[in-house]
């Protein structure tokens, strides 16, 4: 951190969150991934901010079991959530750990195996429960990810052998079950589903990933993680148009949490952008992805078959590199936009033609009021590292 920086992201947002969400009957949630890969990031993690920590990745294997590439610090991690009275969960799946999950769970004995593999691991390192980051259910994701029109019902049927296999398991204990799910809900033949119910019976609460909306997959720049879409301009596809098509489905509110990012992403545009208005950042953008922060590497992509930056900024690095002076001023090189119907600030430097989305204090802000205001059970964030 720079000399004179002393306000974070984190900071400003968990604390808006746990303000926003402390009040009523019930306490609300702020959730928190932690990337194994990061933990030298996290060490100073200070959990008393968060409810609950989510252990990113277990990653499925053919038979249906995982792996987990965090067990050897997992024990200490365990004891400082106890010692924060967070609750801590696996989550089993991700972007690219998804690929197995159709072939799995449409085998009776895969999904058995699933289910007997989290059990065994919350018993031996004294979890709270586990969740699943299926991306995504009946729907193309990553290339190498299978999808079927039965994959739902396939879920359905998991999530109830899996609390089955709780309650017996932990008789006196409420394991938690909780899901990372899309902008829009769970599939079938015909799209997304309009009663998602019974999928609630079984799970303590979802988290909406309301991000990675536009990017290098989209025809434009855009705005990572909208709070409105723009009409006919990016992604049809936003925070607020999430949760509202979640409870329209009949996800019950007191079980959803929405997803907000810690991270921005960058492109390179084509032409250089003459910025007079936030809506100004739709324009085509070159192929080929820069370098984001300093932690950005060329890493290779098995799907695409390709090496590739992935042009992430986590918020703390637009700080502590120079970008922005001030949570809303920037040093020389760059501008930053504010967008009113995306809710978001984007910076740009004309010499590089280097676009970036991003959220900030005012953004999240804004995310946390919309939350409350919707009764939902609170805020999730990917992720905590990015502070």
């Amino acid at each position: 951190m720079r000399p004179g920086i002393s306000h974070t992201i984190a900071v400003a947002a968990l604390a808006a969150l746990a303000a926003a969400t402390s009040c009523g009957p019930s306490s609300r949630y702020v959730v928190g991934y932690y990337p194994t890969w990061k933990r030298n990031a996290l060490l100073n993690l200070d959990m008393s901010k968060i409810t609950h920590l989510q252990l990113a990745f277990g990653i499925p294997t053919d038979e249906g079991t995982f792996t987990f590439d965090g067990e050897w610090f997992l024990p200490s991690l365990v004891r400082e959530a106890r010692s924060s009275k967070t609750k801590i969960s696996l989550t089993i799946g991700g972007w690219t750990g998804s690929n197995r999950f159709s072939s799995i769970m449409q085998d009776v004995h895969k999904r058995g195996a699933l289910v007997k593999s989290i059990g065994d691991f919350i018993e031996k390192y004294e979890l709270d429960g586990a969740e699943i980051d299926w991306e995504y259910p009946g729907r193309a994701a990553s290339k190498c990810n299978k999808f079927s029109p039965q994959d739902s019902a396939n879920l359905l049927r998991f999530l109830h052998a899996l609390r089955s296999n709780f309650h017996a398991r932990f008789p006196d204990e409420q394991k938690l079950i909780s899901l990372a799910v899309r902008v829009q809900p769970f599939d079938d033949a015909n799209g997304p589903m309009s009663d998602v119910s019974p999928f609630a019976e079984f799970v303590d609460y979802a988290s909406i990933m309301a991000f990675d909306i536009n990017g290098v997959w989209a025809n434009s720049t855009g705005p990572n993680a909208p709070f409105d879409y723009q009409h006919n301009r990016g992604l049809q596809l936003s925070y607020t148009q999430a949760i509202d098509q979640w409870l329209a489905a009949k996800w019950p509110a007191d079980k959803l949490v929405a997803g907000v990012p810690f991270y921005g992403r960058s492109l390179t545009t084509r032409e250089v952008i003459v910025a007079k208005d936030g809506a100004d950042m739709y324009v085509p953008f070159a192929n080929e992805v820069p370098q984001g922060d300093l932690d950005d590497a060329l890493w290779y992509d098995v799907c695409e078959n390709v090496n590739s930056m992935s042009g992430i900024w986590n918020y703390r690095h637009l700080r502590d590199q120079g970008l922005l002076r001030t949570a809303n001023t920037t040093t020389d090189d760059w501008i930053r936009i504010w967008d009113h119907t995306s809710s978001t600030p984007w910076l740009y430097n004309p010499q590089l033609r280097r676009f970036i989305t991003y959220d900030d204090q005012e953004s999240l802000a804004k995310k946390v009021d919309y939350a409350r205001n919707k009764g939902i059970k609170g805020m999730m964030v990917w992720a905590l590292n990015g502070d």
